[in-house]
């Protein structure tokens, strides 16, 4: 056993994942930015990319990967027993990375993560959502150590921090008062339900695992039937959501109309395929779809974007 092995600790952060999270961030900001107008000409060639907004959302940004990739690994820390069953192989914590060296890291990323946010929230006058990001790397710990074994719990600690990390570039000031803010609140739901739902899923994967390790989660208490009833009224309130917020929001464009309707057919093929769901592989088939659905949201957020952005 070695104490470091790069390839296998970079694998550890879920950069994929990590990836994902911060373009939501990031075409959070951007959103905010079009509500006021601070990206027009981006589409002109001009450089937008350096005033000091701009520098405050590459510290958060770096601030939500290292309290993220800290909150993997503590994950990874915690579930080494029951990933020996879910995920034979793959977990490298005790096999590849030292148990001592994966905790250590979780608490260097973490406590850098969250000091980072706690001063550029300081600085930028939001006292409140400063303390933001050390309650989001406390919450993956909790989650890590316990909360992801209870009824729903996990699912709820899961949603309202994807919800939090796209909502932060607003509550931060970072972009205060724009007139955007109502519309990123609606995909900043969109994205905590499908984390909800995800996780749901993800859960039902890992069943045999976690009641190995005493997990009280919802796909253990609850009968598969029972589980794909609740996991499908998460999807279709998820679903309902779009053409509400088309309807509110007055996205007419046909590249929101379009986008939308593709997303709807995303969310029914999910829902069909999870009622014909029986073995664990069909559950991890499950969650790459909706890890899709995922992306085709953020592809949603981005033609607004442009919308807004590209034609001024």
């Amino acid at each position: 056993m070695r104490g470091f092995a790069l390839r296998p600790f970079l694998s550890m952060l879920r950069p994929l994942n990590l990836l994902i999270l911060l373009l939501a961030q990031s075409l959070a900001a951007i959103l905010l930015a079009c509500g006021q107008g601070e990206w027009a000409g981006l589409n002109h060639g001009e450089s937008v990319l350096h005033s000091p907004a701009h520098w405050d959302l590459y510290l958060l940004m770096l601030s939500t990967a290292l309290i993220f990739a800290g909150g993997n690994i503590i994950n990874d820390y915690c579930d080494r027993e029951a990933d020996h069953i879910n995920k034979p192989g793959q977990n490298v914590v005790g096999n590849v990375i030292s148990p001592r060296f994966a905790f250590a890291s979780w608490l260097v990323l973490s406590m850098l993560g969250s000091g980072l946010g706690l001063w550029l929230g300081m600085r930028l006058g939001a006292a409140w959502a400063a303390w933001i990001p050390l309650l989001a790397a406390l919450a993956l710990w909790w989650y890590s150590t316990g909360a992801q074994h209870r009824f729903m719990i996990g699912n709820v600690v899961v949603a309202g921090l994807i919800f939090c990390a796209i909502m932060l570039p607003a509550w931060m000031g970072i972009w205060p008062f724009a007139s955007a803010n109502g519309e990123l609140l609606t995909f900043a739901s969109l994205a905590a339900g499908a984390s909800w739902s995800r996780e749901w899923i993800k859960d039902l994967q890992d069943r045999e695992g976690d009641r190995l390790a005493g997990s009280g989660s919802a796909a253990l208490r609850l009968s598969l039937a029972q589980n794909r009833i609740g996991i499908g009224l998460t999807l279709m309130a998820q679903m309902l959501l779009i053409p509400l917020a088309i309807w509110y929001w007055a996205w007419m464009s046909w590249g929101m109309l379009l986008w939308a309707a593709v997303i709807l057919l995303g969310y029914a093929l999910l829902i069909i395929k999870l009622f014909r769901s029986q073995q664990r592989e069909d559950f991890g088939r499950l969650g790459t779809l909706a890890k899709l659905i995922m992306g085709m949201g953020l592809c949603w957020m981005g033609v607004l974007i442009w919308s807004r952005c590209g034609a001024a």
